[in-house]
């Protein structure tokens, strides 16, 4: 299993090269990639994302993008045939989100899906998986007064950058 260890290599190391274009230095993530709880990225030894660059890679008007929260980009994810994807990290008090964002050619944000969840109560995780033909497998596990649940969707990123879900497996691990 791949590590995202990875995944904290290598952070924005240059600035913008122009206004509506992806800033350089960014650490290109290998597929296949596996976004789970074996994550190992130290918020402790990284520097966020400067509120200038969220802005100016349009990240600030995407709906999850909240001012009280840091944001991360991770690294990118080259799929040969589609858009670039980047991988962004919030880390909030006591929980951690991550969003792959489909990027066009110059820049601009075309569709967004949440692949990774982790709070400290244990209750609700999700996990994420990116294979090399740009399918995305996101599993959602969640335990309430019911018991526990999962929840698996399968999602094509297509040529045109949006993610589309192809199918969706429920399975009820605690019910009566």
């Amino acid at each position: 299993m791949i590590r995202l260890s990875i995944l904290c290599i290598a952070i924005l190391t240059a600035a913008a090269t122009a206004t509506g274009s992806l800033p350089e230095g960014i650490a290109i993530i290998p597929v296949p990639v596996f976004i789970s709880d074996s994550l190992v990225f130290s918020f402790d030894d990284t520097e966020p994302a400067s509120d200038e660059l969220v802005s100016e890679l349009g990240l600030s008007e995407l709906p999850f993008v909240i001012g009280h929260s840091s944001q991360y980009i991770s690294g990118r994810i080259e799929i040969e045939g589609a858009p670039l994807l980047l991988l962004l990290f919030q880390n909030h008090t006591e929980e951690i989100s991550g969003w792959l964002v489909s990027c066009s050619d110059d820049g601009g944000i075309i569709d967004y899906l949440y692949v990774y969840y982790w709070n400290s109560e244990g209750f609700a995780s999700r996990t994420g998986f990116v294979g090399a033909d740009g399918t995305v497998v996101v599993n959602e596990w969640l335990i309430d007064e019911s018991g526990g649940s999962t929840e698996i969707d399968t999602v094509s990123l297509r040529e045109d950058g949006f993610f589309e879900v192809n199918g969706n497996i429920l399975d009820h691990t605690n019910d009566e």
